[in-house]
This record gives C-alpha cells, structure tokens and sequence, in this order.
C-alpha cells in the first residue's frame, strides 16, 4: 500500500503480485477485501485506487469483484516490452 502527501493524502494505492503456481485459489480476492477493510479501519482515508495495465482482464475482474469501480481509462500511457498500454484506474471509497 502506498500512501500520498498533501493534497492527495485521503488516498492510498494499493498494488499485487502473485506467482502463477497460485492463481485461481481465491487467495488474492482475500487479501485485496482484507488489505482494503485495514485501511479504511486504519488509516485517515477515503478512497483506496489501484492502476491496471489495460490487458490484465484477471485482474480488472479481481477488482470489481472486490468493490472497486473504473474511474479512468488512459489510452497508450504505458510503454511495456516495446508496445503500449492502457492504464485503467479502479478505486473503491470508504
């Protein structure tokens, strides 16, 4: 999780990674619900937002099963192994 200063500061960006031995198991759902329920229990914030590559479709599906909604979508913002790349914004507020 990673926190902003300032102006941005109600705001907390969550990231994942899992090893593909373990996809499929429920384990990231899990750990997305309960990270996300610690903050807003936790911390002096309002929204938690997380930045996609617009070709993770498993993940855009873990994030709205989780509560997370589509704030954005940025066309060719990414650079990633020579092509470009959507970046879709998901959050969920408190």
């Amino acid at each position: 999780m990673h926190s902003l200063d300032d102006v941005l500061r109600k705001n907390v960006e969550i990231g994942y990674w899992l090893s593909e031995e373990h996809w499929g198991k429920g384990l990231m759902k899990t750990a997305v619900k309960e990270t996300v329920e610690w903050a807003f229990q936790n911390l002096d914030i309002t929204r938690v937002y997380a930045r996609v590559y617009g070709n993770n479709s498993s993940s855009t599906a873990l994030l709205e099963k989780c509560g997370f909604v589509k704030e954005a979508h940025i066309k060719d913002s990414i650079y990633k192994n020579r092509e470009f790349l959507d970046e879709l914004i998901y959050a969920i507020r408190k």
